[in-house]
């Protein structure tokens, strides 16, 4: 038995097993161990045995799990006995191993675990469960809880956030890859489909905010978009998508109808005064015409409830109207630093602002000059859209549902509302944004600076030009499609 000894702690790591150097430890532990074989020479298991009642030599030895052991030889064989499976082998500790800390869920005993698990949600135990194997032949279930409830719901909705391109679909009750949403502007579509969003209202898009051209923009924002942004801010940049890719501008014109539209949509996310984030947009439409009269103004929709027309709106344009035209074009042909003049102390009155309580809507419109192009009925609009969290969520629907028994009457608090939290988180302010879009109306500056999409429409997504083939669908240009996975 010796022997054996000496050849495993010779595999054990002694290059050169000397036994002078061997010799104390080896003599004193191999008199119990040749002890115990002879007193239990019919064991079956002899170092079960000697290990699970060690001797007093060898506990003078071993002492108690904390020692300090200074003998190379000894450390060796404790290096061993911890190799055998034994219960006490496993307390034993060196000076190359420090003293093991509870540092995993596992290490604790039952009672607190369990205790831990009863006093958590359904869904949250369920991802207890599935942290490892040991967790799970504790408290894993085969049916945690039925499908679709909310329990559900959570469930997925925390294992998509280990997941950064994936986000949990309250709809499908599944979940959807990044990779396969579209963008809300025209450029990088993809051919996925999701037959369920068509049965639920809740997944239509912003047509109504964003048609000013009288007819269908090419921004179609959905509820998908709000959850790819509100993820990259619950879970950080690796997930979802940031809120510069919603950004958008596109330009119409109607040369029969000299009129010219233009779009700006800018996303951020802001806190509300409860600490509840939000995902805010802020659009802006202009209606640009050389010669303007009221009477010619297009019909152009704020919301599912109001549009220009409304009777105190039109009031606001009308006067707005008759001060440019009075004092920009009629000084400007008398005298052209005159009209320079008039045009900055026009723009210089604070616009209107209007509230539409059935969806929550925060709007203003101002009339503005823009150069030598005409008068434009500019308005800018705010919308609270939620947490990104439930797509029947009240702050996304009331933007979606026109009918009014649907909606619930909000009334935003006086001292903070949404026009006020995103001009005050948003990186580019108001006048710059204004000051902007007016820049691209002034000279027809759009067809230079934007992408030409087809005949009288120019876009510019993700506030970035674009190659042209980028807009083709991924059916008809292969590249396009490669391109925008490899981004």
């Amino acid at each position: 038995m010796a022997s054996q000894m000496f050849g495993l702690l010779k595999r054990l790591g002694a290059n050169r097993a000397d036994p002078l150097l061997l010799e104390p430890s080896i003599s004193v532990v191999s008199r119990a161990w040749l002890g115990a074989e002879g007193s239990y020479r019919g064991s079956r298991d002899r170092a079960r045995y000697m290990f699970k009642y060690p001797t007093k030599e060898i506990n003078n030895h071993l002492s108690f799990p904390g020692a300090r052991i200074s003998s190379p030889t000894m450390r060796s064989l404790i290096s061993l006995i911890s190799w055998i499976p034994s219960p006490w082998g496993q307390t034993v500790s060196s000076d190359n191993r420090s003293t093991r800390l509870v540092s995993y869920l596992e290490d604790l005993p039952l009672e607190i675990l369990y205790m831990i698990a009863n006093s958590l949600d359904p869904a949250t135990k369920a991802c207890l469960s599935l942290c490892n194997h040991h967790l799970h032949s504790l408290f894993g279930e085969k049916r945690p809880f039925p499908i679709r409830t909310e329990a559900w719901h959570m469930f997925h909705t925390n294992l998509a956030r280990a997941r950064p391109s994936l986000i949990y679909c309250r709809v499908c009750a599944h979940f959807h890859r990044r990779e396969d949403i579209s963008p809300p502007g025209p450029a990088w579509r993809t051919d996925a489909r999701f037959p369920q969003h068509s049965t639920d209202q809740a997944m239509r898009s912003l047509e109504w905010c964003v048609s000013v051209h009288q007819t269908e923009s090419l921004y179609h924002f959905n509820y998908m978009h709000v959850q790819l942004a509100m993820k990259r801010h619950y879970c950080g940049p690796e997930h979802g998508i940031s809120t510069d890719d919603l950004a958008h501008v596109e330009v119409l014109t109607f040369p029969s109808r000299r009129l010219t539209s233009l779009l700006s949509v800018d996303a951020c996310v802001c806190a509300a005064a409860g600490g509840k984030a939000s995902l805010y947009l802020r659009l802006q439409h202009w209606a640009l015409m050389p010669d303007f009269n009221v009477h010619r103004l297009p019909f152009i929709r704020v919301c599912g409830h109001s549009s220009l027309h409304a009777p105190h709106v039109y009031a606001v344009i009308k006067r707005g109207l008759e001060t440019c035209v009075w004092r920009g074009f009629e000084a400007r042909e008398s005298e052209r630093e005159m009209g320079r003049q008039t045009e900055t102390e026009a723009q210089s009155e604070a616009p209107e602002t209007f509230h539409c309580p059935p969806c929550g809507t925060t709007y203003q419109v101002e009339v503005r000059t823009c150069g030598d192009e005409g008068v434009a009925v500019v308005v800018t609009k705010w919308l609270d859209l939620g947490a990104g969290l439930d797509p029947h969520d009240d702050l996304w629907r009331r933007h979606i549902l026109t009918e009014r028994h649907y909606l619930k009457e909000i009334v935003l608090p006086s001292q903070e509302s949404t026009q006020t939290r995103v001009e005050h988180d948003s990186c580019v302010s108001l006048e710059e944004l204004s000051g902007r879009n007016s820049s691209l109306l002034e000279g027809r500056t759009y067809t230079r600076r934007m992408d030409h999409w087809f005949d009288n429409v120019w876009v510019l997504q993700g506030n970035k030009r674009l190659p042209i083939y980028c807009y083709l669908p991924p059916k008809k240009n292969i590249l396009a499609s490669h391109v925008r996975l490899r981004n």
